[in-house]
């Protein structure tokens, strides 16, 4: 039999099986028997039953086959056991060709992620913004910040633009929080005042000058000078328009919600003018004129006219405009009695009249306060609680606050407690108005935190950003960080010497911050302390002169102290500088500085100078008294007839 005439009769055969009538079994004889057609098999040969293709299927098997249960099949695929549950599948999100970017920098390899950036852009793809990259904002401008500070910050400005947020976010906490390192970043390079305008546009566009404005204005408005400050500010609150309300005022909708967006916006951006109105005028700067859409409020005009808005209330925006609510009363009513010092009504008496002039109140008579508190440990934590207190929600220290710091700082440095002083100074302000410390400066958490546990201690959740200092904190702080022993006093004064110049009207040296470099010069440099002081083109002052002199009586060089005191009161000039005569204070001292030498001639010499400037007060005081009792007698004869 030939292999095509096999083929044939299985393909007839399977014909038969897949016909109606079912087939158990096939005789192969009838199959390979001659026939008339292939087709035309007897009836004989077709028993009942089913037959298989290759081989006939057993009884036996059919039997067993027919006592199992019908089985249907899931329609889904059973899952594979595990011990642990499993989440759905979830749908494979289409690859876009920015997802090299986030990879790359997800590997920190940074450098390559921009060089993918810049090739993304010169093909105007666009590139999804993810908040992954706010980390390689801060690594771009933390690891290259020594080596090439411009390359640095490019790369952290654009990083930074690919940041994802919404426009006119609220300034919530979490917000803060997550922006907080990135103003840490951005405060270190302040007096780069180009990096600084070019990071409050891009803010503005993202809708985070509610977040960032706050931290960054004090210090752009007292390191750089108007003109430059200005202009970064109009950039900035422009594209945050733009960004927030630029699609109603656009399209000139006159909905109600376009309506309400713009005033938010309008009151947020006169707030913010205000309050770099008043840094600009705390800088010394002088004072602006408000810009177009904006007038100045209460607060900045009484800045400018140098007066306190409420007497219990911060002069910058702590002030109730209703006047005392019974709340403030039954406050101060409870504060008085926490006040309290048994035995002691003196100081209750004073603890109050400083309350009522904690904005206007020198910091050395509040430290001269606090040094006499020290013993009522109870009394002091409520004095400083109440004297600290500012409204819920500040996110910027007082002016109040502030002046304790100073005070503190004063009162540490009397104890010698020098390096508690400048944790102090580091903990409340940012480092301006002097060169940077040979060494890092911890500043503990609790010193950011409120002090005390009295009424009004933990008004404040979070502690506020560290302000600008003035003048007056750097001079109390300044000679913490001369008694450092990090500190060589030759090579740092040189170093604030050239410092000067570049610094803002309001940190530039007084007398007593002078002084501070002369006391803290050996006996035998003070005099060279001082010609550094006149070789720099700067005035040292009467603290200062006062301070050579001390230095010159202990080191018994009297004669030499006497010329200072007779240039003093010849109103000598030396180079720049035109000193002027003695205060009587001054003298005071200097004679209480002669009694342990015998030096009784140039003692007569201080005598009669005290006796002479105590005449030409006394005239003085006179003279201004004339004019107003020759007023108050015109006003009686005229009420008279």
């Amino acid at each position: 039999m030939s292999a095509k005439l096999h083929v044939l009769r299985l393909v007839l055969y399977r014909g038969y099986t897949s016909s109606a009538v079912p087939l158990h079994a096939v005789d192969a004889r009838a199959l390979f028997a001659p026939s008339s057609s292939p087709f035309s098999l007897p009836a004989s040969t077709l028993p009942p039953g089913r037959a298989d293709f290759l081989e006939p299927e057993s009884a036996e098997y059919e039997r067993a086959t027919s006592l199992l249960p019908r089985q249907t099949l899931p329609a889904a695929p059973v899952p594979w056991p595990s011990l642990f549950p499993h989440e759905p599948p979830r749908a494979r999100a289409r690859a876009r060709p920015c997802d090299l970017v986030a990879r790359l920098v997800a590997e920190d390899r940074l450098r390559a992620a921009r060089t993918v950036v810049g090739e993304l852009r010169a093909l105007h793809t666009p590139i999804q913004h993810r908040a992954l990259y706010l980390r390689a904002a801060l690594s771009a401008l933390a690891d290259d910040a020594a080596s090439a500070p411009a390359d640095a910050k490019a790369g952290f400005l654009s990083w930074l633009a690919l940041c994802p947020n919404r426009p006119a976010t609220r300034n919530t906490p979490a917000l803060r929080a997550a922006w907080e390192p990135v103003l840490a970043r951005v405060l270190t390079h302040a007096a780069d005042h180009a990096f600084v305008a070019a990071f409050l546009e891009l803010a503005g566009a993202k809708g985070l000058l509610p977040t960032v404005m706050g931290p960054v204005v004090p210090l752009l408005a007292t390191l750089v000078p108007p003109d430059l400050s200005g202009d970064a500010m109009r950039r900035a609150t422009a594209a945050y328009r733009q960004s927030t309300a630029g699609g109603q005022s656009q399209s000139k909708s006159n909905s109600k919600r376009a309506s309400a967006r713009a005033a938010i916006v309008d009151a947020q951006i006169a707030g913010w003018w205000n309050t770099y109105a008043r840094a600009v005028f705390l800088a010394g700067w002088g004072e602006l004129a408000p810009p177009s859409g904006v007038t100045w409020d209460a607060v900045t005009l009484a800045f400018y006219a140098g007066e306190t808005l409420a007497p219990n209330a911060a002069a910058d925006d702590d002030a109730d405009a209703d006047g005392p609510s019974p709340v403030k009363a039954s406050a101060d009513a409870d504060s008085a009695a926490h006040l309290a010092v048994p035995g002691r009504p003196d100081l209750l008496a004073r603890m109050q009249a400083a309350l009522a002039a904690r904005t206007t109140i020198a910091p050395r008579d509040l430290a001269v306060l606090l040094r006499d508190l020290a013993p009522f440990p109870a009394a002091r934590a409520a004095f400083a609680a109440r004297f600290c207190a500012a409204r819920p929600g500040r996110a910027s220290l007082t002016r109040a606050e502030a002046k304790y710091a100073c005070a503190r700082m004063l009162v540490l440095r009397s104890r010698g407690a020098h390096d508690g002083a400048l944790r102090v100074f580091a903990a409340t302000f940012h480092w301006l108005g002097l060169p940077p410390l040979g060494r890092a400066i911890a500043a503990p958490s609790e010193l950011r935190s409120r002090a005390g546990a009295g009424p009004g201690a933990g008004a404040r959740r979070h502690a506020p950003p560290r302000a600008v200092p003035d003048i007056h904190a750097v001079s109390a702080v300044l000679p913490a960080v001369l008694a450092d022993p990090s500190t060589r006093l030759e090579t740092y004064h040189a170093a604030y010497l050239a410092l000067v110049p570049t610094l803002p009207p309001a940190l530039r040296p007084v007398s007593h911050t002078h002084a501070a470099f002369v006391h803290a010069s050996p006996k035998q440099y003070a005099a060279r302390t001082v010609q550094r002081i006149l070789d720099a083109g700067l005035d040292p002052g009467p603290a200062a002169w006062a301070a050579l002199f001390a230095k010159l009586v202990r080191a018994g060089n009297v004669p030499a102290a006497m010329r200072v005191i007779h240039a003093m009161e010849q109103g000598k000039t030396m180079g720049k500088a035109v000193m002027v005569p003695p205060s009587l204070d001054m003298l005071h001292k200097a004679r209480k500085l002669l009694l342990p030498f015998e030096h009784e001639e140039e003692a007569k010499v201080i005598d009669a100078l005290i006796k002479r400037r105590s005449e030409t007060e006394i005239k003085s005081r006179a003279l201004a008294t004339e004019p107003g009792d020759e007023a108050q007698e015109e006003e009686q004869a005229v009420a008279h007839g």
